[in-house]
């Protein structure tokens, strides 16, 4: 399944995500961004989920992975990246750099709506520090 637009990444995780507690999915792409596989790496609670790096590429360099995204849900029905939003993509993206699997945006769902780390620009924030 080709997945290589914001609408196409949140079409499929709206038919596999829950909006209870928070999850966070990892979507593992080649490198024609051809979904591979895709995960719930984390659960959490309604308003927080503890994230590792070190599972969000376990699993990308265990299914081969070239690229990925990421996502979480929010519960809340705000799709407003939190502080704790930003550092974690922070974290995931410099692990992204030494491990050398790019992460191509970031999605933060509700049931009703969707924000795009890319379209909001805050991958360069990512990079550069908060």
């Amino acid at each position: 399944m080709l997945v290589d637009t914001t609408k196409k990444a949140e079409s499929y995780l709206r038919r596999v995500m829950q909006f209870d507690q928070e999850e966070f999915w990892v979507l593992a792409f080649t490198s024609n961004q051809i979904l591979i596989q895709s995960k719930m790496i984390f659960l959490g609670t309604v308003d927080s989920c503890v994230v590792h790096p070190r599972e969000v590429f376990r699993f990308a360099m265990s299914v081969g992975a070239s690229k990925i995204l990421i996502a979480h849900g929010h519960p809340s029905g705000d799709p407003t990246p939190s502080l704790e939003d930003l550092k974690v993509t922070r974290r995931l993206v410099q692990s992204s750099q030494i491990v050398g699997i790019p992460i191509v945006d970031h999605l933060i769902l509700t049931r009703k709506s969707v924000s795009s780390f890319e379209a909001l620009k805050l991958f360069r924030n990512a990079v550069d520090g908060i």
